[in-house]
């Protein structure tokens, strides 16, 4: 979606809900993947910055720190590895994960709003947003289908909302985009050179 690595024009399957080939992480390393099973998401109310003590589906959402960037960037790449495949070769998958490295991951916290899932004390999942984009989403395999994509999601779209911004926009992989669907998300262009589809939700309504 924007700014990423660029891997290829794969869908992550259920792994990058957001993350697109052009070296624009858009809605498929997490998205689809992270939580194919849940659609009972509800909105709670208003979520603020730094109300890290909201809890949803057994996670605990915070802003993501400088010292979480190890664990995420290996959150993105396991999930690419373990999850895309059988959507894009492990080859494929191999060189999109080997995009992020460590320092790219201290880049991304430092320009964009990147937000974390914890269970247990563990980071489970994280998200990025920036104005009223969703520039990433990723789920740690061990933990896809099981409510913490959809949570993330739930939790970035309030921020978007609260906010003002009218719609949330993205860009999907193929297989994310039945993810983004089912959540209120609407087609908002052809698919991309890159293989992505663009996609919004109505926020404001």
């Amino acid at each position: 979606m924007a700014i990423e690595d660029g891997h290829g024009t794969h869908s992550a399957n259920v792994a990058a809900a957001i993350s697109s080939p052009s070296g624009v992480e858009d809605v498929a390393a997490g998205g689809y993947t992270m939580d194919r099973a849940t659609d009972r998401q509800k909105k709670t109310g208003s979520a603020g910055p730094f109300d890290a003590g909201q809890i949803k589906m057994g996670a605990v959402y915070r802003p993501a720190m400088r010292n979480d960037a190890n664990r995420l960037c290996d959150i993105r790449r396991r999930s690419i590895l373990e999850l895309a495949p059988p959507t894009m070769t492990v080859a494929e998958a191999q060189a999109w994960a080997a995009k992020l490295t460590p320092s790219g991951m201290e880049r991304k916290l430092r320009e964009l709003e990147v937000w974390v899932a914890e269970r247990s004390g563990i980071v489970a999942g994280w998200g990025a947003i920036s104005g009223d984009r969703l520039e990433g989403l990723y789920t740690a395999p061990e933990c896809a289908g099981q409510g913490v994509g959809a949570g993330l999601l739930d939790r970035l779209e309030g921020l978007i909302r609260d906010r003002q911004f009218p719609s949330v926009r993205a860009e999907a992989s193929s297989n994310a985009r039945g993810f983004y669907l089912r959540r209120g998300y609407r087609a908002a262009g052809p698919q991309t050179p890159a293989g992505t589809w663009p996609i919004a939700k109505e926020l404001l309504t």
